[in-house]
């Protein structure tokens, strides 16, 4: 069942699940429940969740703020209060749709404010209003909750593991081209690489979207919570690296890279590898303890610390610039190594 499908089954259900509440408890607002209802149903339970949690905590807070506003201070001025009540309306409403595409949270905060001063404007407000303004947002937001786990539910948690493989996949083109680039003074690899830079960072963004709706799905299980706050803050560092890498490569490849090719070989087929290893432990279904040790770069570092120590072993004033450019370059690879290796270790934990 696609996307789209799914959404209309769960949000005619949430409907019909809310128009019976409404009638059996005879509540009189049930219209503000009912859509609540159908606009909490999202693409994910996850999704439902979160727009939940935060429709109806800014509910509250802005129906106390406009009623305190409309109730307790217009009334201190009353030459003023039409004047006012249709300003603090206007803004309401600009606010409101500015938010919408930006905030969730804060679009519902003005959505609430704008409820009350609209109210006040036609009819009146009161607290009665209030009240049922509260318990009809939150009975439509269980209501959507309910309908997003239970009905056709679609996972957030599960699709978040597959963008991880799929992001995992895309750092695998981007590292195969920032090896290339240090062994070859072509400048088409350097074009390459921005591009994956620009790919990988919307891909990054998108994931990050999505995993803070999954966090809402896991929040009773204290490992599958652990585990993802692991994959961010590991693939936040990861990017943070491979861009550095990025920074220096734009400059100029250091001259060092040419001498040094066989070993920068060896530090891409170790990467590679551990990559490898850590795309099979991200795909598997049941996550044990990884069996064999990830590699380690540190022996291929010391081979190329001996080597440089015997090509300026006769130069008494070489040219340090080149060195530690080198040795910059070789210290984020070997940091993007760590911190694959470190995700491997850390969510098998």
């Amino acid at each position: 069942m696609n996307n789209a499908t799914r959404q209309a089954f769960q949000a005619s259900i949430a409907v019909m699940l809310t128009l019976m509440i409404a009638h059996g408890f005879s509540l009189e607002r049930g219209i503000w429940a009912t859509l609540t209802a159908i606009l909490l149903v999202s693409s994910t339970f996850g999704e439902s969740i979160k727009k939940a949690k935060e429709r109806v905590s800014m509910t509250l807070i802005g129906g106390i703020l406009g009623t305190g506003v409309v109730l307790y201070l217009l009334p201190l001025l009353p030459k003023q209060e039409p004047l006012l009540l249709m300003s603090f309306l206007f803004m309401s409403i600009f606010a409101m749709v500015y938010f919408l595409p930006r905030s969730y949270a804060w679009a519902s905060f003005f959505i609430t404010l704008f409820v009350v001063f609209l109210f006040s404007v036609l009819s009146g407000w009161s607290l009665s209003l209030f009240a049922a303004r509260a318990y009809d947002t939150l009975i439509g937001a269980m209501v959507a909750v309910f309908v997003s786990g239970f009905i056709f539910p679609n996972r957030s948690y599960v699709d978040v593991q597959v963008h991880y493989l799929t992001v995992l996949q895309q750092l695998d083109g981007f590292i195969d081209d920032i090896f290339y680039a240090l062994k070859s003074s072509d400048p088409q690899y350097m074009c390459q690489l921005m591009d994956w830079h620009q790919k990988l960072y919307s891909s990054w963004e998108a994931l990050k979207n999505k995993q803070s709706f999954s966090e809402f799905e896991v929040t009773f299980s204290r490992n599958k919570r652990q585990q993802l706050q692991n994959y961010q803050f590991g693939f936040d560092l990861l990017f943070h690296y491979l861009t550095n890498i990025l920074a220096l490569l734009e400059k100029e490849p250091s001259p060092l890279c040419v001498e040094f090719e066989k070993e920068l070989s060896q530090f891409q087929a170790v990467i590679k590898n551990n990559s490898h290893a850590l795309s099979i432990f991200m795909s598997s279904e049941v996550k044990s303890k990884v069996k064999e040790e990830p590699h380690s770069l540190n022996a291929i570092r010391l081979q190329i610390r001996q080597k440089i120590a015997l090509l300026y072993k006769d130069n008494a004033m070489p040219d340090y610039s080149k060195i530690e450019h080198f040795y910059s370059l070789i210290y984020y690879l070997r940091k993007v190594n760590q911190q694959i290796t470190d995700l491997i270790t850390h969510s098998s934990d």
